[in-house]
């Protein structure tokens, strides 16, 4: 038995609770609320070179399209899944950086990579439940999680051709995962809204740890 699980977004808007701003690198990242934290790897496709991943503003402080490099993955959006009106507001989203494989960006702003890339959440503090992602962009992006090196699902958003479309990925059951992957493939596109829970102690662990930290307590206030 456990108990219940604090749902948590890594929204790439707040990291327990300090700011993200345009263009940071991202090599670790947490739920807005702190309770989820991952590390973050990056490669390029087609090379397999490592590169970074950095926060894309998609809006300006008034909360219109921002005007950046990469319009495609700017409001408005085309909503193409059936989950109904965005809940969830799209600020900051995650792209995989342009590097010399594809570099058509001198200023070094950032931009999502049009070759596409791999972007790796290693969960080591903690397993998590991983019930979903919003892809942002045309072509596809397959979303893949693993548990101690096991594959336990793999799943894949098509936006098609439409450029601006905006898919979320919500998986019926969640799954237990310490690893997950998004994989633009050769297409570039940016994620969002990473819906994770910590997995939680079982009640008997919580409750051996509680009565090991009371024991201990008790044995501090005897010895003063």
């Amino acid at each position: 038995m456990c108990g219940a699980a604090s749902a948590a977004v890594i929204d790439f808007d707040t990291s327990n609770g300090i700011g993200v701003i345009n263009g940071q690198d991202i090599y670790s990242i947490m739920s807005a609320d702190g309770s989820v934290s991952a590390t973050v790897s990056t490669i390029v496709n087609p090379s397999g070179n490592t590169t970074v991943a950095r926060a894309y503003a998609t809006v300006d402080g008034a909360g219109n399209p921002r005007g950046g490099r990469d319009p495609d993955i700017e409001p408005t959006y085309v909503v193409v899944d059936t989950l109904g009106p965005l809940v969830d507001p799209i600020n900051n989203v995650l792209v995989v950086d342009e590097t010399p494989d594809d570099r058509n960006n001198t200023s070094n702003e950032v931009d999502d990579n049009r070759s596409g890339g791999v972007i790796t959440f290693d969960f080591t503090a903690m397993d998590v439940l991983f019930s979903g992602v919003t892809f942002i962009d045309d072509g596809t992006l397959v979303v893949s999680g693993s548990l101690d090196g096991n594959a336990v699902f793999s799943s894949i958003i098509d936006n098609g051709r439409t450029e601006n479309a905006l898919q979320r990925l919500a998986l019926g059951t969640s799954a237990r995962v310490d690893q997950l992957t998004f994989d633009f493939g050769r297409n570039s596109g940016a994620i969002d809204n990473v819906m994770v829970s910590a997995v939680p102690l079982p009640a008997g662990v919580a409750l051996l740890m509680t009565g090991l930290a009371a024991l201990g307590f008790a044995r501090r206030r005897k010895t003063t």
